[in-house]
């Protein structure tokens, strides 16, 4: 029988599997705590690494506003980076491919623009 962690993994990942409108967990399987939640997190990320690869590394996430009134929370979270989804500059990516829920905020930039404006505001 799968845990709790898994079935929301498993709800997740069956859920962007058919392209589906970002929407939070159902209230049954809404994670009770920050831990039950990255439970869940670690569960969904065995279901895709075969397909996306290692982790490559890790980020934080859900740090506007915006998109922890989406989520229903109220701080950033961490998130992961799966191998598949580094490129090197200069890429081209299908938009097509990206299915977040924060896709259309992407934002490309060059190494020494990134470089430039994070020496700035030391």
């Amino acid at each position: 029988m799968a845990t709790r962690a898994e079935s929301m993994a498993r709800y997740m990942w069956e859920a962007r599997g058919k392209r589906q409108r970002y929407e939070n967990l159902p209230d049954a399987l809404a994670p009770a705590s920050i831990d039950e939640a990255y439970a869940a997190q670690e569960a969904l990320c065995a279901l895709w690494k075969p397909r996306l690869g290692a982790i490559a590394g890790r980020k934080i996430a859900i740090t506007t506003k915006v998109m922890q009134e989406l989520m229903g929370i109220d701080h950033p979270c961490g998130g992961l980076i799966f191998a598949s989804r580094v490129h090197r500059s200069p890429a081209r990516i299908r938009l097509r491919a990206i299915h977040t829920v924060q896709s259309s905020g992407f934002r490309f930039c060059s190494r020494r623009r990134l470089k430039s404006a994070l020496t700035s505001r030391v």
